[in-house]
């Protein structure tokens, strides 16, 4: 095609032969000529602009690193300050000297930014060190010039940041005492678990009371408390068993957030606490990390009330109540699991129905008269008032040496310096006569008549 094309245009002059017929005549050499010196010169201003750029990226990245590293300078020694102020003006005069035809001006304008930038760092790092050297420095004539706008923004930052140090002052001695206390409260039970074995039968080990008077953990209240405990236990034995109303109000009490001292709970040990459930009660109670089990000793006795201590039930009920208080604590010693979502759960199916009014609790009130203090609130009595008092309870010494009988008509509480461990039903243990109590339902209202009898499989 290329042949028969070039046959067909033969003697027709094509565009580009006639292009280049243009520049051989003497306008267009001339027209080349202009063009030429013009491209020329721009490209020589290009390369002269561009090497102007990059001196002005140059001068202006080197200026940037002086301020940096001068406010880096009074950020770490805001003593410093005047110092950096000086070598910021030698610095900035002698980069600006090296631009050819540069205005003394703008040598100015550069160092009064630099100033205020450094003399701002100064007075920012000093503040969040002590208030009154922050002060120090904005009162300083030259540093306040320096700042010119900047200053009263940067007083009340000096104000701001001494204020929010007292409160961090205020929160750590707060959070120190808070560890401390929980230190010594640790160091307490430890101590008070150390006077019993694992069967929660008392012991006297040796040097005991000149170990705690030497812990340097605990304050000298926790000593104190302790020690006073320890002779209780000396000259009156332990208690025959807790106060159930103290350990539900105690337990209530630290469930609900309230604090509990453990200098309380040490000081009912031996009275209205026995020393293992004093011991409980102090771990459960000062140890963060046993809120959860708390909490569920706490559902629990407040279930328990709930379907025990039922008006109906009257003073057979709040015996019933207290029975399982006593119980509940131990229980925990030993490992009882409260959560109801656990297949090891403690009370699972009608197992609660073993803690319900017993026949003896409705057919015997006399006796629980004669050594319950009455209240007038639910009939509730203080553990204290079924033990003898302080006065009239035998020693240690007079218990193993027999050298003293309890006297007539106190045969049953004086002799069983503990109460029996409550027993859980065997699995498939029927319980004839007992309402069924299921927890966290109501409590059915028959009652248990005389003759109720527990008989197993």
């Amino acid at each position: 095609m290329a042949d028969d094309f070039d046959a067909e245009d033969e003697g027709e002059q094509r565009p580009l032969d006639a292009a280049v017929e243009l520049f051989q005549t003497d306008a267009g050499q001339r027209f080349a000529n202009e063009a030429a010196i013009r491209i020329n010169d721009f490209v020589t201003q290009k390369n002269i602009a561009d090497a102007n750029s990059q001196a002005a990226e140059a001068v202006t990245g080197s200026i940037a690193d002086m301020q940096a590293n001068y406010a880096a300078m009074v950020r770490n020694d805001p003593t410093a300050t005047n110092l950096a102020l000086d070598l910021a003006n030698l610095g900035v005069r002698s980069i600006v000297d090296q631009i050819p035809g540069a205005d003394p001006v703008h040598a100015e304008t550069i160092t009064a930014g630099m100033h205020r930038a450094i003399a701002a760092e100064a007075v920012r790092s000093a503040a969040e060190r002590h208030e009154d050297f922050a002060q120090s420095l904005l009162s300083d004539e030259r540093i306040a010039n320096a700042l010119g706008d900047d200053r009263p923004h940067l007083e009340s930052y000096v104000t701001a940041q001494a204020a929010a140090r007292r409160i961090d002052q205020q929160a750590a001695q707060l959070q120190a005492a808070r560890d401390a206390a929980q230190r010594a409260d640790a160091q307490a039970w430890k101590h008070l678990s150390g006077i019993q074995d694992d069967g929660d039968q008392i012991r006297f080990p040796q040097n005991w009371t000149k170990g705690v008077l030497a812990d340097p953990v605990m304050p000298p209240e926790h000593k104190a408390a302790l020690v006073d405990a320890y002779g209780r236990l000396m000259e009156h034995g332990d208690a025959l068993t807790s106060d159930p109303v103290t350990v539900r109000d105690l337990v209530r009490s630290a469930a609900n957030g309230q604090p509990v001292a453990v200098t309380d709970v040490l000081g009912r040990a031996g009275s209205d606490l026995t020393m293992a459930d004093a011991a409980t009660l102090t771990r459960l109670t000062s140890d963060p990390s046993q809120k959860g089990i708390l909490g569920q000793i706490n559902a629990h006795l407040g279930a328990a009330e709930r379907q025990l201590a039922t008006p109906e039930n009257g003073m057979a009920g709040q015996i019933a109540l207290d029975r399982f208080s006593q119980w509940l604590l131990g229980a925990v010693r030993g490992g009882a699991i409260l959560d109801p979502s656990s297949q090891e759960y403690a009370l699972q199916g009608n197992r609660m129905q073993v803690f319900a009014p017993q026949a003896a609790d409705y057919a015997d009130p006399v006796i629980g008269l004669q050594n319950r203090n009455m209240e007038a609130s639910g009939f509730a009595y203080r553990g204290r008032d079924m033990m003898r008092s302080h006065s009239d309870r035998m020693s240690l010494d007079e218990i193993f040496s027999a050298k003293r009988q309890p006297p007539a008509g106190d045969q049953v509480i004086r002799n069983t310096r503990r109460s029996p461990p409550m027993e859980m039903p065997n699995p498939g243990q029927e319980v004839v006569g007992a309402p069924t109590v299921y927890f966290g339902e109501p409590h059915p209202k028959n009652l248990n008549p005389p003759g109720d009898e527990v008989i197993g499989p």
